[in-house]
This record gives C-alpha cells, structure tokens and sequence, in this order.
C-alpha cells in the first residue's frame, strides 16, 4: 500500500500524541504537522535507511513521491498505529534487543550503521 511513498526517506510521517500508549504523557493536538516524524530516514554517512519513528503515534499522512511535500494520504489513529507496529515488530524482536546490567564503571558505545 505505501510502497511508493516508502521509496523516499521521509515519505510516512506519524504525529505523536496521548492516545498513542496508556501511561504516556505527551500530549499533542492532532493535525499539528510541524511536530510530525518521519518513520524512515536516510543515515547520513552511510545512506542506509532507518527507523525514528515514534510510539506515541495519534495519527499520520503520507507524503507524496514528488518531492512537494504535499499530502498524498491522511493515516487515522488505528492505522497509523497499526503501520508503526508493524515496522517496528522486527527491530524490537528479542533477539534484537540488547539488555546491559548496569555496573559502576560501565559505558556501554553502538552503532546502527
């Protein structure tokens, strides 16, 4: 569904929000574009392609492939919720996940290149 959007690094962006996960408390109005995140952007040295979205999503849009920013597609709470999971399902898998005990003296360094 959005594969072509998906082709450019910021082409879904998800707006955070309270309704995203019970507990949180960020808390803000839906359609304030200007504090929208792009679920995919481009690594800068390397150019590879990340995720940064968010958990807290209350709603998203997708941008259109041409370049002008405009708005191809509005994402509702269930899907913009669903499509943020469903991204993020593979990175957060437990085989995934690197849990550090923390000790005096530790310094933990990574990278996600």
């Amino acid at each position: 569904m959005f594969e072509k959007s998906l082709r450019k690094p910021n082409g879904l962006r998800l707006l955070p929000g309270s309704e995203g996960k019970k507990g949180d408390d960020v808390n803000v109005k839906a359609g304030e574009r200007d504090v929208c995140h792009p679920l995919v952007a481009r690594e800068p040295r390397s150019g590879s392609r990340t995720l940064v979205g968010t958990y807290h999503v209350a709603s998203g849009y997708v941008v259109k492939a041409d370049g002008s920013g405009a708005v191809e597609r509005e994402l509702g709470f269930e899907e913009a919720n669903a499509l943020a999971e469903a991204c993020w399902a593979p990175a957060v898998a437990p085989e995934k996940v690197y849990a550090h005990r923390w000790a005096p003296g530790d310094v933990v360094i990574w990278s996600n290149r």
